[in-house]
């Protein structure tokens, strides 16, 4: 009987195989999955799993198996993050195991902890104990659908996430920052309470403990050791009442004693292996709020723990991301809301910018890619608007008292094969969004490249500042587009006031008064390659500027040089890379890296300082985002060194080695009646303050 089941799985995979090829991948890789299981390969799989579980909605991805045979590393829950599926595995775990093994997993009655030790557990085997019991113990097989023994899977892999608990004591989170305190960011210059140090984007420490005069004497105080195994790590920490926190690739949280590096505690979640990413596995930071630490994950979720001891207090998919999404930016915590935006441009996703309440219900999402027949619609000519792109993948800054949020996207999707037509614009690709932080309500945007076709988006943090003309204060924003242009505009209408290039630029010629590009069709990208300034990594990137509100000096980290752009054919797949246009460095025109720092009421250059060379052609690019303090000085990374310049001239002050490249953002707290200053090299968090 059993050789009959095999002839048939043979018979029935070598159908869907063909089928698949000739019809859609979706029934292809199942069909080389039940050819995997019949040539004896997936021997950890019965006949019936195998079957059942390639069904569409199955609660477990098949898939992953292509790609390795290992089922603790392929077969995941991962599929079981949305808070109904999670309520309902919840109320499961409460009847079949809270009288053993407690309602928070702490073990009673002889039963086992199970909120200790989990994380080095795999999904795999707590479902096999669950299905076939553990010998020896009181541990008895439960007899469970498929959907219920996973769901409680991914619900007890919840109760893993505090593997050490916050003691009491000096170091205690009591509560977490309110909403007016992260508005008010002066009186709370002891501490980094968003990701830019404040909602304007400044990155900018009121702190000046450290100056000019006696930086040399800086001295590195501690280090924390992350355990990732991902040795660029991007987090800018948030420091709250002397504790940190940091976000680490992949799905990890810590909590720090800020004054000498300690762990608190921490927090880990299994991330999926089917991931498709543009740019790495990235995190960029956490958000607080009150009671509660955000972060959202590369698989597209966004989490709550709890401020105190790092349990989780909930989650929710964002997206899908085994349709391309990822999330990459920190979020932003405003008044009663958490702000994220997503990634995945790349893989021909509909960019969104959304917005839930502290109990991780969606409050409104504001679509980057309008539908047809909805307000921008008309500025597309084809019928890729459910591709779109346009992406959300960096973190925005914000305005209080106009209620607005000020977000970049990415690019649109495009054809390279055929122009678009006169006028195309693609909203709302490679613009900066005014959304309504209440309603999400766009009030006003402004596109900086229409129809990017090089791919240089508009995803950079915009600077919030204040000029005062005769008495009258202008509300402005401004920001270095990748594209090689500098923008002021009006925060309150998006009216373009000024702008220019700050590096070389050859794909437009100028712009015009009223800030649109004259383009310059010869620079388009071909089948040939066509040479072109700036790069394909953009004149500016995600790397956040730094800004002085005393003397309006605004320091951007600059990459000067082209790159040539290739057409080349493509054809979309769901989940899958969808770059028409690709961008490689010119053997003939190396890369030079800069801070360069502007004036920016005039556009006047002040000072630049330039940077070790950059990495020639391996693909290899090392930029950090910079730190400005108000005792006189700018940090930033420079490859694995981290220096301090003079923020009047850009003399370089002060320069150490941190042990691995620096692509991360500094920033500045004070502890223990001291001034800090803290950045992420390779794995490693490094703390310098002046000697006692």
């Amino acid at each position: 009987m059993k050789k009959v089941i095999i002839i048939l799985v043979v018979i029935v995979a070598a159908i869907a195989t063909f089928i698949g090829y000739t019809f859609g991948e979706q029934l292809s890789w199942r069909g080389r999955v039940l050819l995997l299981k019949a040539s004896g390969q997936l021997d950890f799989l019965s006949v019936g799993e195998t079957v059942r579980w390639l069904l569409p909605n199955s609660p477990v991805y098949l898939y992953n198996l292509l790609d390795g045979r290992n089922p603790h590393t392929a077969l995941t829950s991962a599929r079981f993050t949305d808070r109904e599926s999670l309520s309902d595995a919840r109320q499961l775990y409460r009847e079949r195991c809270a009288a053993c093994h407690g309602i928070a997993g702490e073990g009673q009655a002889g039963g086992s902890p199970l909120a200790y030790g989990l994380t080095r557990q795999s999904d795999w085997s707590l479902y096999q104990v669950l299905t076939y019991g553990a010998p020896g113990t009181s541990m008895q097989p439960q007899q469970l659908r498929d959907h219920a023994a996973w769901g409680l899977v991914a619900y007890i892999r919840t109760l893993a996430a505090t593997e050490r608990r916050l003691p009491a004591g000096p170091g205690t989170v009591l509560r977490g920052p309110s909403y007016d305190r992260l508005v008010d960011r002066r009186s709370e210059m002891d501490n980094w309470l968003t990701y830019s140090g404040d909602y304007s984007g400044s990155r900018h420490s009121e702190l000046d403990e450290v100056t000019v005069s006696n930086v040399q004497r800086l001295a590195l105080r501690w280090v924390y050791q992350s355990r990732t195994t991902y040795d660029r790590v991007q987090a800018s920490p948030i420091v709250v009442d002397g504790v940190m926190f940091i976000s680490e690739p992949p799905g990890r949280v810590v909590a720090l004693n800020a004054q000498n590096g300690q762990l608190i505690w921490e927090f880990e979640r299994n991330i999926p292996t089917d991931l498709v990413l543009c740019c790495g596995v990235v995190n960029r930071g956490v958000a607080v709020l009150e009671d509660l630490v955000f972060v959202t994950t590369i698989d597209a979720h966004l989490l709550a723990l709890d401020i105190r001891t790092g349990a989780l207090r909930w989650q929710t998919q964002v997206a899908d991301h085994r349709a391309g999404y990822s999330i990459t930016a920190a979020p932003l915590a405003i008044d009663g809301k958490v702000v994220t935006g997503v990634a995945g441009g790349e893989t021909a996703t509909r960019g969104f910018l959304a917005a839930y309440d502290t109990q991780g219900t969606e409050v409104w999402r504001f679509d980057t890619v309008p539908e047809p027949g909805a307000p921008g619609s008309e500025t597309w000519d084809t019928s890729l608007w459910e591709i779109g792109g346009a992406a959300t993948w960096m973190t925005g800054s914000y305005d209080p008292a106009l209620d607005l949020i000020y977000w970049g996207t990415s690019h649109t999707v495009h054809e390279p094969t055929r122009r678009a037509a006169p006028g195309s614009k693609k909203l709302y690709g490679s613009s900066l969004l005014a959304v309504r932080g209440e309603t999400g309500e766009l009030v006003w945007f402004f596109q900086f490249t229409p129809d990017d076709i090089h791919g240089f988006d508009a995803a950079q943090v915009p600077v919030l500042f204040d000029v005062e003309r005769d008495g009258v204060i202008d509300h402005r924003i401004i920001t270095f587009n990748r594209n090689g242009f500098r923008y002021v505009l009006d925060r309150r209408n998006g009216q373009f006031i000024s702008g220019g290039p700050f590096t070389e630029v050859t794909w437009a010629s100028s712009l015009t008064q009223d800030g649109q590009p004259v383009v310059d069709h010869a620079f388009d990208p071909s089948a040939e390659g066509t040479l072109s300034w700036p790069s394909h990594v953009g004149a500016a990137n995600w790397w956040p500027p730094a800004f002085d509100p005393e003397s309006h000096t605004l320091c951007v980290p600059v990459v000067d040089g082209p790159s040539v752009f290739y057409t080349q054919e493509v054809r979309h797949r769901r989940g899958q890379p969808y770059v028409p246009v690709v961008g490689r460095q010119a053997v003939t025109h190396p890369w030079r890296r800069f801070i360069r720092c502007t004036n920016s009421k005039t556009g006047d250059k002040i000072w630049q300082h330039e940077l070790a060379s950059a990495q020639s052609f391996t693909g290899e690019f090392v930029m950090s985002g910079l730190l400005h303090t108000r005792g006189g000085l700018v940090f930033a990374g420079d490859r694995g060194d981290f220096l301090a310049l003079d923020s009047r001239m850009g003399e370089e002050l002060w320069r150490v080695h941190g042990g691995g490249n620096i692509v991360a953002p500094p920033i500045s707290y004070r502890a223990d009646g001291r001034q800090f200053i803290a950045v992420i090299a390779g794995r490693a968090l490094l703390a310098f303050s002046l000697p006692d």
